[in-house]
């Protein structure tokens, strides 16, 4: 969050990073799960049940890494493409009120037009965090799970009150 110089107020943390270096690792079925149990007496550890009222537990280490209270790196905004500015310029501005036009939809500018947020104390930022950041964001999706069964390739949905997952016949 943040105002029209460039000012940020509220900065966004790098979390995926973050929990990436963590090596979390993924709950297998977690669709099957209905309540998740974290304590900070078991930091890494999360409980699982069935349903909000079972008494059947299940225990998973999600991480066996440490934690500390240090926040992750920040990403600086990057702000609006030229190009995003220019169609923004051109073909929204005339909806947009007169008091407000060089707000929202100003003439098109250099790109990056925002100013990195002041460091907080109790962050450790490393020197090169916008390099780092910059070469970690390419990362690939994983394929979609169905939650019956575990299988890639298709999804436990409904359509029109029927299961698409052809051996459930529920």
């Amino acid at each position: 969050m943040g105002d029209v110089s460039g000012n940020v107020f509220v900065p966004t943390y790098d979390w995926q990073q973050h929990f990436r270096d963590l090596q979390f690792l993924a709950i297998p079925n977690i669709k099957q799960y209905h309540k998740f149990v974290f304590s900070k007496d078991c930091k890494g550890k999360v409980k699982l049940f069935d349903s909000s009222y079972s008494s059947d537990l299940t225990e998973f280490t999600i991480s066996c890494n440490t934690f500390t209270a240090d926040l992750p790196a920040i990403i600086p905004p990057i702000g609006l493409s030229t190009q995003r500015q220019s169609y923004l310029f051109s073909h929204i501005r005339q909806f947009v009120a007169e008091e407000s036009k060089d707000i929202l939809c100003p003439k098109p500018a250099e790109q990056g037009c925002f100013k990195e947020p002041l460091p907080k104390t109790s962050a450790k930022q490393p020197a090169d965090a916008v390099e780092t950041l910059q070469t970690n964001r390419s990362f690939v999706r994983a394929s979609p799970k169905c939650g019956f069964c575990g299988q890639t390739g298709h999804r436990n949905s409904v359509t029109r009150g029927k299961f698409t997952y052809p051996e459930r016949k529920e």
